[in-house]
């Protein structure tokens, strides 16, 4: 499901790329319709990638496991480019060995559902203030703390008792909490003085295996999710600095 990330992020990218290309950069600007404080709702989609879920089998849908999403969020602009957010953020995960081809993972026949929180911490950075546009381009980063019980059935294959002992070490081991790493990209247009829309793609760099509650029944390694969805933003109180970002004049004319 990584590439699945790989995916979202790209066509975000490429938003941004088609969107600069008919941008014309002038002498730079502050934008007058950012507003100091600002509170949004997400609604999108989600999906995991671990033991019970991943792409790299040929046979699996990059949507055979997602899932929607919402979220809440504050936002503190604290220069005009970057921002620091305080979010909520819940989705269910799943994935189901039933899914995948191969006679392995049938005769393993393990599946799960998990309802996740995030509360995170990230950082959004506006690199570019054109003239005259109201798109924005932006990367985001951070922090945040992930919980999720996961229940996990392994009695639906467990092929004459193999993973007995595997079973046994995932259920005394799992853990419900985590730290995640959330990584994205996206694209803001701000319609009016106080409302903004924001389509962005994330995944999360995960810190724990058994998101799923499965580690030592597959393949041992940390679990990880995606999303992609829209925000809509409202913003109030003083805007940032007036100041503006950057002076581009010559010092003297180019001949000389």
């Amino acid at each position: 499901m990584r590439k699945n990330y790989i995916f979202i992020i790209l066509c975000c990218f490429l938003s941004v790329s088609a969107f600069s290309q008919s941008w014309t950069l002038k002498e730079p600007y502050l934008l007058n319709f950012k507003n100091r404080h600002e509170v949004s709702l997400f609604a999108g989609m989600a999906s995991y990638s671990g033991d019970l879920n991943t792409v790299t089998d040929e046979n699996l849908s990059y949507l055979s496991e997602v899932h929607t999403a919402v979220g809440l969020g504050y936002t503190l602009n604290v220069i005009n480019q970057l921002s620091v957010s305080l979010g909520y953020f819940t989705t269910k995960i799943s994935g189901d060995d039933a899914n995948y081809a191969d006679f392995e993972h049938q005769r393993r026949g393990f599946s799960f559902t998990n309802r996740i929180h995030e509360f995170a911490v990230r950082f959004d950075y506006e690199p570019f203030q054109w003239q005259n546009s109201k798109f924005m381009p932006y990367v985001l980063g951070g922090v945040g703390l992930v919980t999720g019980n996961a229940n996990t059935d392994f009695e639906s294959g467990n092929y004459l008792g193999r993973w007995d002992s595997k079973i046994e070490q995932d259920i005394q081991n799992k853990k419900n909490t985590s730290l995640s790493i959330p990584l994205g990209l996206g694209i803001r247009y701000y319609a009016t003085s106080n409302v903004s829309i924001k389509l962005e793609g994330s995944f999360r760099v995960g810190m724990n295996d058994y998101l799923d509650g499965v580690s030592a029944g597959g393949k041992p390694s940390a679990d990880s999710f995606g999303t992609a969805g829209l925000s809509i933003v409202y913003g109030f109180g003083q805007a940032p600095s007036k100041e503006k970002v950057i002076q581009v004049k010559p010092t003297a004319p180019l001949n000389q």
